[in-house]
C-alpha cells in the first residue's frame, strides 16, 4: 500500500507543482486511511456471507438480519466521514492554485474515462 501510495502521490505532486513538505503530509495522510480502510473489503463480504445464509435459512431471523445491516451502515458513515475528512485534509495542505490545477486534472480524466469504456 505505501509504495503505491507514494508513487502516486508523487506523480501527482508533479502535475500540481507541489512541495516536498507537502508530499510527505499528503502520503502520510492517505497511508493512514488506506490502512484504516483495507479491512472492510473482508468485512463487507462476510456480512455478505452471513446475510446469503440467513435469507437461505429454515427460518427467517429478521433481527439478525436487521443487525447485520445496521452495522454495515454505520460502518459506511465512519468510512464516509473519515474519507471526506482526508479529502478536507488534502485540500487544506495544497494552495488554492494546486487545488485548481488538480481540479483540471480530474475534469481531464473524467473526459477520458468515457473513451476507455464503452458499453
Amino acid at each position: 500500500i505505501e509504495k503505491k501510495i507514494t508513487r502516486a502521490v508523487k506523480h501527482v505532486s508533479i502535475e500540481i507543482d507541489a512541495t516536498a513538505e507537502q508530499e510527505q503530509k499528503i502520503t502520510a495522510l492517505v497511508t493512514a486511511l488506506a490502512k484504516d480502510m483495507k479491512p472492510l473489503h473482508g468485512e463487507f463480504k462476510a456480512a455478505g456471507e452471513q446475510l446469503h445464509k440467513l435469507l437461505v435459512a429454515d427460518k427467517i431471523d429478521r433481527v439478525a438480519i436487521e443487525r447485520i445491516r445496521a452495522e454495515r451502515i454505520a460502518e459506511a458513515d465512519r468510512v464516509s466521514k473519515e474519507l471526506t475528512t482526508a479529502i478536507a485534509d488534502v485540500a487544506e495542505i495544497l494552495s488554492p492554485e494546486q487545488r485548481e490545477v488538480l481540479n483540471q486534472r480530474i475534469e481531464q480524466f473524467k473526459s477520458m474515462r468515457g473513451r476507455w469504456h464503452r458499453g
